[in-house]
């Protein structure tokens, strides 16, 4: 299975997310080649697993690169979409409320939130891939 293959399979994962997770999976192993065999989609699986924790580690790995406001920031702006995350959390967590409002920590929290989202997903069609059962 080619990476454009598995990423047509997986619904509403956005590109660069995708990628990001081949990256921190791979890292430079799979950096020219386009094939996926069936191992590299059972460490994929594993990987992005949150049941046994893997799925958390890849999200703070991935995470971990938005180290600078500006880099988070742009993240947040590239797509407003995904501002309704730092609503979410703002709400959540009464932050409006409490007088003590740190902008940046609500966007790395409300980050966090939607890899998260994104990673499981993504594991999600691994497993129906690769015919596992819960």
């Amino acid at each position: 299975m080619t990476k454009n293959e598995l990423w047509y399979k997986t619904e509403g994962i956005e590109w660069d997310i995708f990628n990001e997770v081949l990256n921190a999976v791979f890292e430079e192993e799979k950096k020219d080649s386009t094939e996926l065999s069936e191992e590299d989609l059972k460490r994929l699986y594993e990987a992005t697993d949150f049941n046994e924790g893997s799925g958390y580690d890849t999200v703070e790995y991935i995470c971990a690169g938005y180290v600078y406001y500006s880099d988070l920031l742009e993240w947040f702006t590239k797509d407003l979409v995904h501002m309704h995350y730092v609503n979410d959390y703002a709400e959540e967590f009464g932050f409006c409320k409490s007088g003590s409002f740190d902008i940046w920590r609500l966007l790395a929290w409300a980050q966090e939130q939607y890899y998260t989202e994104q990673v499981d997903a993504f594991n999600m069609t691994l497993r129906d891939i690769l015919g596992l059962v819960d």
